[in-house]
């Protein structure tokens, strides 16, 4: 079954962009974000407004497809339901037809859906790195781990939503990045020559961790992302990088970090490519 040309100006396409009329501005408001990012305008752009009506497209596509109703456009449900249409073998032509949009949109799609949640992940993470080099529970680091005997060493479902003073976040296992430390003995895994100093909590060089697949993502997968396998050790300035930088400076970061872990994630019962994890960080082909 080939999927069908879908013009603005049917009731259909007005009915679903009203339905999800703030999700389709705000999305709108995040593509024309990446435009700027990337240097590839400098007012908005006209390929943002793409995007956002081929997300509309999709959506129709994917109910008459499916016979289903996707009921929220803000989740990661949405998301793997939009994905599912994008498995069809009907949809490569479709995307070629389309002059790529679609694909394109549904990359920048997974992009925004993460990045909704990275900003309350991120003030987690820095709670996150202030106790693994604050507290003097890490002057008796192999008591943690020890005392922790359930380190993750194959795929294991994710753990429930907790309530923080963040909001709803998945946890983490102090324990997981005091690992990831051990295993990098204490390096900037960007560059190991770039020094920190000594921290007076533990004698170790300082060094902070960071979840390569941000955990901003881990609604996307079934099982957890909290592992020692995915988490690097970066110094202070990388990490603020790797999060801030331009792009294309993340970009060179991600290729470096992921090719070191690239082979290891399947243990985990997790699937991820280099281009899926650009998306995470909004690095997108768009």
């Amino acid at each position: 079954m080939a999927f069908r040309k879908i013009a603005a100006e049917e009731q259909i396409f007005e009915d679903i962009r009203n339905k999800h009329g703030k999700v389709y501005n705000n999305f709108l408001k995040f593509a024309e974000g990446l435009s700027l990012k990337k240097g590839a305008a400098k007012k908005k752009s006209g390929k943002a407004s793409s995007y956002a009506r081929y997300l509309v497209r999709l959506v129709i596509l994917y109910e008459e497809t499916f016979n289903k109703e996707i009921m929220d456009l803000d989740t990661y449900l949405a998301l793997h339901q939009l994905e599912e249409l994008g498995d069809l073998p009907e949809f490569k032509k479709y995307n070629q037809d389309e002059r790529r949009f679609p694909m394109a949109t549904l990359s920048c799609y997974k992009s925004y859906i993460v990045a909704k949640h990275m900003a309350q992940e991120e003030r987690t993470d820095t709670e996150l790195n202030y106790s693994l080099n604050n507290s003097d529970a890490i002057k008796n680091e192999d008591a943690i781990i020890k005392n922790d005997n359930d380190l993750v060493k194959g795929p294991r479902k994710r753990a429930q939503l907790i309530l923080s003073k963040n909001g709803m976040s998945y946890p983490r296992n102090i324990a997981e990045s005091i690992e990831a430390k051990k295993r990098s003995a204490y390096k900037c895994e960007i560059d190991s020559s770039h020094e920190t100093f000594i921290n007076s909590k533990d004698n170790n060089p300082y060094i902070e961790a960071h979840h390569l697949i941000p955990m901003a993502a881990q609604g996307y997968f079934e099982n957890t992302i909290d592992f020692a396998d995915n988490i690097v050790t970066l110094c202070p300035n990388c990490h603020r990088k790797i999060h801030y930088a331009l792009p294309h400076e993340r970009e060179k970061m991600l290729e470096v970090l992921y090719i070191k872990r690239e082979k290891l994630y399947s243990k985990y019962g997790i699937r991820v490519d280099k281009q899926m994890l650009m998306e995470f960080y909004g690095i997108t082909k768009t």
